[in-house]
């Protein structure tokens, strides 16, 4: 399971830290690199891609949740768990519950949706 988890969470941090990384590149050699904004640009759009597949897979989640009847232990439905429960461990190991109801589920969906609005929007230049 933990194997799992480290699958899901590599490309991410992967990805991020080429953003990170290709940004302060840009912006030290401009002028003499103008190859790196394509680069930037698809890292990017990669990044974007993942968290809408994401963002799949957080509305089926939700859908499952609606439906008591359904084992989510069992293979198709158990993916969906499986792809959601790493995103969703370490916020409800660091949200309280409030009136016995966990937000953590809410506040990751939030977290994606802010995310995907804001990539969506960014371009460099």
């Amino acid at each position: 399971m933990e194997s799992i988890i480290l699958f899901l969470a590599q490309p991410v941090f992967f990805i991020l830290n080429l953003l990170i990384n290709f940004k302060i590149f840009y912006l030290q050699f401009k002028n003499d690199v103008p190859g790196i904004v394509n680069v930037l640009n698809f890292s990017k759009d990669v990044l974007l891609i993942y968290l809408q597949g994401l963002n799949f897979f957080f509305t089926l989640r939700f859908m499952l949740i609606w439906f008591p009847n359904i084992n989510p232990f069992i293979a198709p439905f158990y993916i969906v768990r499986v792809i959601t429960q790493p995103v969703l461990d370490p916020v409800e190991k660091r949200l309280p519950k409030i009136f016995g109801l966990d937000f953590s589920f809410l506040l990751c969906s939030l977290a994606i949706n802010i995310a995907i609005n804001k990539l969506s929007t960014y371009t460099f230049y």
